[in-house]
């Protein structure tokens, strides 16, 4: 039934969908194996029992409402090509969980799940998407996130994508599945949650109490770090460098970034496998190790202060405490080693009755 009135609609309308995941049974009571035009109620988020499948969407970059050129097709097409192998070779899935499809305008890659449609779950997808748009849109190709709700309708492949008018450039195509595997296995939480790790997360609180605040612009440019585009991503700013600023072994294809999150906190990775065990803290200490920003920021500070005008106010000798805990120990003349030397200070500490002062 479903395929007869697909066929019907087939070329009609702009696409004709279904729903990926688990539905409430008694929905069925709405349009018993029929279709409903102009449906007042439709499947809703809370209508949804499980999530059976983790739907990636990679859409060619173009004005909404028309179809794709063969090159942004095809564009689309190799990117999915390229996070499916991306997926089974980097990050562990199983070949047999993943399903490869042309939406007719792109490419989409389902990935077998079976979790509950439970507020976590969400979460977790949505920070999957993330990860992926993270590391895998690009100018011309991007990872839609918006198909992380559980009630997303997603396209009846053997139907027809009819946006906007058939024109020689852009033309309607008919989806389809490009690969299937004869026995779908599902992946685990546990791989999902690797995946979705790969998103930093906007520690904002943390950065907060620093009080630290940094132009990253201006920090890579010091540096010499090569930045490819930046774009905006989750109300932040995404750098995506030139090549991989720990591990110049690799490609430079582009694998590395940086994060302004909007609270000001920082991150920083590759989505190498090898390259995942550093962060914006190990990046900061490569090209910047603590103590040189202890005496620069010192440094800045005592250039600050007010000028004493040549009265020996206090604060002109002053030094910070983070100069003196990064500087090495002088050598001096002990009184009493490790314990007293002249012109220091000393504090002496003992329980009560156990010692004398004099």
């Amino acid at each position: 039934m479903l395929a007869r009135d697909a066929a019907r609609w087939d070329g009609r309308a702009r696409g004709v969908y279904v729903t990926l995941q688990d539905i409430e049974p008694a929905l069925l009571a709405r349009a018993a194996n029929r279709v409903v035009e102009r449906a007042q109620q439709t499947t809703a988020d809370t209508d949804v029992l499980r999530f059976r499948w983790l739907p990636i969407d990679l859409d060619p970059v173009r004005p909404a409402g028309i179809s794709s050129t063969d090159i942004e097709h095809d564009a689309a097409l190799a990117s999915g090509a390229e996070v499916t192998r991306w997926l089974v070779g980097e990050q562990g899935f199983p070949a047999e969980s993943i399903v490869q499809a042309d939406s007719g305008n792109g490419a989409h890659v389902l990935v077998r799940i079976d979790e509950p449609a439970d507020a976590p779950t969400r979460a977790l997808i949505r920070r999957c998407l993330g990860a992926l748009d993270l590391l895998w849109s690009t100018p011309m190709v991007v990872v839609d996130t918006t198909t992380a709700n559980p009630a997303r309708i997603w396209k009846l492949y053997g139907t027809t994508s009819c946006k906007g008018d058939a024109t020689e450039d852009r033309p309607h195509r008919r989806s389809s599945v490009l690969h299937s595997p004869e026995r779908i296995v599902v992946v685990s939480r546990a791989l999902l949650e690797r995946l979705a790790a790969l998103a930093p997360e906007d520690r904002g609180a943390s950065a907060r109490r620093t009080g630290e605040s940094l132009e990253i612009d201006a920090w890579l440019a010091r540096h010499g770090i090569a930045v490819a585009r930046t774009r905006p991503w989750q109300g932040g700013t995404l750098y995506t460098l030139d090549g991989c600023p720990i591990d110049d072994t690799h490609k430079r294809d582009r694998a590395a970034y940086v994060i302004m999150h909007p609270s000001g906190a920082i991150s920083a990775g590759c989505h190498h496998a090898r390259c995942q065990a550093w962060g914006w803290r190990e990046l900061r200490e490569r090209y910047e190790p603590a103590g040189t920003r202890a005496r620069r920021d010192a440094t800045n500070r005592n250039d600050d202060a007010p000028d004493d005008g040549g009265t020996g106010a206090p604060w002109s000798r002053a030094v910070a405490a983070s100069v003196l805990l990064s500087e090495p120990d002088a050598d001096v003349e002990w009184i009493a080693r490790d314990i007293a030397a002249p012109g220091s200070i000393t504090g002496l500490a003992s329980p009560r009755g156990l010692a004398r002062r004099t």
